[in-house]
């Protein structure tokens, strides 16, 4: 994904769905295992969001999601605190 744009693309959605998996495990709700599990059972996906994630470089995960998050002024959209402290 070289070219920032507002449209919503499918590497978006995996990206909100990544880090909305990511506040489970930061809130102590789940764990990545149960969440990628779950996931797969549940909607029928091959991969859970952390497997999926694995494809990306999780800078651009995160540049991403704070762009999402500036541009359509969506707080829920910025990256969770475990993503940005797996980044440095």
């Amino acid at each position: 994904m070289n070219k920032r744009t507002t449209a919503i693309t499918i590497d978006d959605i995996e990206f909100v769905k990544f880090n909305e998996a990511a506040k489970l495990v930061e809130e102590g709700v789940s764990n990545v295992k149960d969440i990628n599990l779950a996931m797969t059972l549940a909607n029928g996906e091959p991969e859970g969001p952390f497997q999926v994630a694995q494809r990306y470089e999780l800078n651009e995960v995160i540049n991403r999601l704070e762009y999402l998050s500036e541009k359509l002024g969506k707080e829920i959209l910025r990256p969770t605190s475990l993503l940005l402290e797996e980044s440095s």
